[in-house]
């Protein structure tokens, strides 16, 4: 089976549920970097084009309510908009998970996961993070820029 050529950062503050994950995800797709805390994440998004980021939801001990998946996701998005984050969480409150999906959140999976189900989400969010980052180097980005131009791509760019 060939692997899929992709970018995946896991985000969780269990050693062995990022083992876990990475052993299951190396097995279908290429580039799986795992980190213990969510804001070693922003100077890899900014560096690099990622295609998926699994987020697991709270990382404080004792703390239950998301609160901490909710503002990276946000992080996330706002500094790299075509990745496409899959939220983790063992404590999967309602209203925190439609909270993230409204802000832009692309699926959520409940701990301990179903390994198909794990894989089938982050291939769609593959495909579909493909799909973005191809728009966008094309700079076909958004409804609101329309063109090809050199000033039209510096906006795009600028912004």
């Amino acid at each position: 089976m060939k692997k899929i050529q992709a970018n995946i950062i896991v985000i969780d503050d269990q050693e062995d549920i990022l083992f876990a994950v990475k052993m299951l995800l190396k097995k279908h797709f290429e580039n799986i970097i795992t980190l213990n805390n969510p804001k070693d994440s922003i100077k890899i998004l900014a560096e690099n084009k990622i295609d998926v980021v699994l987020l697991d939801m709270n990382y404080r001990i004792g703390y239950e309510d998301g609160k901490e998946g909710i503002y990276f996701l946000k992080e996330i998005l706002l500094l790299s908009p075509a990745t496409k984050v899959i939220l983790m969480t063992a404590f999967g409150h309602v209203e925190t998970v439609v909270e993230a999906l409204k802000l832009g959140a692309f699926d959520y999976i409940l701990k301990p996961w179903d390994n198909n189900k794990l894989i089938e989400i982050v291939k769609k969010g593959v495909t579909q993070s493909r799909k973005e980052h191809k728009t966008s180097d094309n700079k076909l980005v958004h409804d609101f820029f329309i063109g090809t131009s050199s000033v039209i791509v510096k906006a795009y760019d600028l912004a």
